[in-house]
């Protein structure tokens, strides 16, 4: 790769390459990119392993350090010739590219990356695991039976791990009650995956009627169906505020449709974009009404920013806010309850300023990619 390679020790050997496995490939940057550039300014040679998505995105990997490698991986659903293509195009890569380190990140390259690892002793293995994801919420028969069928999964992938990384203590905890994982002295808690808060600079409360903006992928699990409804119960009393949604839509069985979360136009929906900064910049609160999160980068690019934040309080939003504090918390799946926070908010319109301002200290001091970052290589050992 035309760089210099610098050898570390981790457990007692020499270790000059690293593979990071995700499922979605602009994962790989917008949520692994600190850690793709540390780790190569580090000196090491690092693999980014995930679906191909397009060139544009293999670039961005490219350009952080870091050889894409294509892999026959889907997010969603199961198929299971599809999943066994996975798991033995991973094992043949671990002994075709002898990585020293893996790092699996979200359910599938968990499963199918940890599995590939059962036999390969020199591979040290640090799963992440950045939340429950689908299979974890909801209580009907089918979604039960894909719960227990993922445990079971995901029980057997993380015996062979060498260290697992969870992004809330919650998360943590859910694993050890439901007897999915229990050896608490290779357990480690990393709120999030870090934002880079140079780029994410503060901005000023801009001018003009109050703005709310979620940004999300369209799924159900995101609350987005609640965001639709509480906007027009807010715009009943106050039409002079808006509602804007950013996100794709995704092809998950949880995915909504544009026509599912606008309300007949109390929001408006944006579409995907490149760069949220602009969409940031000229709101004024952030609202995040999800379900449950591993810890929400999209809060965090928020309060960067110096936004006031509407979450709900549930695992990973609610280790975001401080109720009344540095924003509202709000019951999840409840229109009425995020109906209300949003009206919290307005009365504190005075205050989103200052509230801004505390956020940005925050996310400087609790969630900056640096710090994030260097937490990762004490676990690595790098």
């Amino acid at each position: 790769m035309g760089r210099a390679l610098f050898s570390v020790l981790v457990l007692g050997k020499q270790v000059t390459k690293v593979a990071v496995i995700g499922a979605f490939a602009p994962s790989l940057v917008g949520f692994r990119g600190p850690l793709l550039r540390g780790m190569a300014r580090r000196g090491l040679e690092v693999d980014a392993l995930a679906a191909f998505e397009s060139n544009e995105t293999v670039r961005a990997i490219e350009s952080l350090g870091a050889r894409f490698v294509p892999i026959p991986v889907r997010r969603t659903g199961l198929n299971p010739t599809q999943d066994l293509r996975t798991l033995l195009f991973l094992r043949q890569y671990y002994k075709d590219a002898r990585p020293d380190i893996v790092l699996p990140y979200t359910v599938k390259p968990i499963v199918w990356g940890s599995l590939a690892a059962f036999g390969e002793r020199r591979i040290k293995l640090v799963p992440i695991v950045t939340g429950l994801g689908y299979a974890f919420d909801g209580s009907s028969a089918q979604r039960r039976a894909l719960r227990a069928l993922v445990s079971g999964l995901y029980s057997l992938a993380l015996r062979r791990a060498d260290a697992v990384v969870f992004q809330n203590t919650d998360d943590l905890e859910h694993f050890r009650t439901a007897g999915i994982f229990d050896r608490s002295e290779v357990a480690h808690v990393i709120e999030g995956s870090g934002v880079d808060v140079a780029r994410f600079a503060p901005r000023p409360i801009p001018p003009g009627p109050p703005v709310f903006l979620c940004i999300a992928r369209l799924l159900r699990a995101k609350g987005l169906a609640e965001y639709a409804q509480a906007a027009a119960a807010v715009r009943a009393r106050r039409p002079d505020v808006r509602f804007r949604l950013v996100g794709p839509v995704d092809e998950s069985p949880d995915g909504l449709s544009p026509a599912d979360v606008t309300c007949n136009g109390a929001v408006e929906y944006v579409g995907p974009v490149s760069d949220v900064r602009g969409e940031l910049a000229n709101c004024h609160v952030f609202v995040l009404p999800s379900y449950r999160e591993g810890l929400p980068r999209s809060v965090i690019e928020a309060m960067s920013t110096g936004r006031p934040v509407v979450t709900t309080r549930v695992p990973g939003c609610a280790a975001t806010v401080d109720d009344g504090v540095n924003g509202w918390l709000v019951d999840a799946r409840s229109a009425t309850s995020l109906a209300q926070g949003i009206f919290r908010a307005l009365d504190a319109e005075a205050h989103w300023g200052s509230i801004g301002e505390a956020n940005r200290i925050r996310a400087e001091r609790r969630f900056s990619d640096t710090m994030v970052t260097e937490r990762m290589f004490d676990i690595l050992g790098v």
